[in-house]
């Protein structure tokens, strides 16, 4: 239970160092006295989620040699996601516009790119949250039961694998959602070096916050910059303080 100066866990009230370290004792005294149980409850969620994923992997594999005959080699599955934002570039930008230099079509390059990964990220999770997914090759909708998609134009799609690769992209969404829905609104009537700035920069400085705040997630920042946890952070952290 949170309260105005202080939190309550188990009766016991955390409100400055000491009675932290008190709390931190009692659940360390809590585990070991129930580590074996802890322990052979882990075990049976995993070995659970062991045989889940075996029969999901023989389940897609039945799928996969089943779809032999209609997949068409070179259209199933080609993805292409927009391009994340060049670490180099962005501290190009802001380089030259602490000289007084503003480069305008640098400032469009990198907004068309953080805007681009908005639309998308909101716009294909909203349609995957309706069963239907966009063709990358044509932009058409495919909507349907089953996981196979066949577009008019040719290309094929696995929703199942649609997803994965969603997230493997690392495409904003979730945690980001809040950060990305102003900016996706407002670049379309920026007009102008300034004004297009001011709104690179409070993206980043959404980006700032989300690594500041101690929540336990993936940085907002990786939805959109290219590079490492480590480099990512670096460079928000480092402009932050610009």
């Amino acid at each position: 239970m949170i309260e105005q100066d202080s939190f309550l866990v188990e009766q016991i009230r955390v409100k400055d160092k000491a009675s932290y370290l008190t709390l931190l004792e009692h659940v360390r005294k809590l585990y070991l006295e129930n580590r074996e149980s802890f322990e052979k409850r882990i075990a049976e969620k995993n070995m659970r989620q062991a045989q889940r994923n075996k029969k999901r992997i023989e389940r897609e594999s039945r799928e996969r040699s089943e779809l032999q005959d209609r997949i068409v080699q070179g259209k199933y599955n080609v993805f292409h996601w927009p391009d994340k934002l060049n670490i180099e570039k962005l501290k190009q930008l802001y380089y030259l516009d602490a000289k007084g230099i503003q480069d305008i079509d640098l400032a469009d390059e990198i907004g068309l790119t953080l805007y681009l990964r908005c639309k998308y990220g909101k716009e294909d999770m909203e349609r995957m949250e309706r069963y239907v997914i966009r063709c990358h090759h044509c932009q058409a909708e495919l909507e349907g039961d089953g996981d196979f998609r066949q577009c008019q134009c040719g290309y094929q799609y696995s929703y199942r694998e649609y997803r994965r690769s969603y997230r493997r992209n690392n495409m904003p969404t979730g945690a980001a959602a809040k950060v990305f829905e102003a900016f996706l609104s407002d670049w379309t009537m920026a007009k102008g070096y300034s004004q297009k700035i001011v709104l690179i920069d409070s993206l980043l400085h959404e980006f700032h916050l989300s690594l500041i705040s101690g929540a336990v997630h993936r940085p907002v920042a990786m939805n959109f910059i290219d590079g490492t946890v480590e480099k990512v952070t670096n460079i928000i952290n480092s402009l932050a303080r610009e």
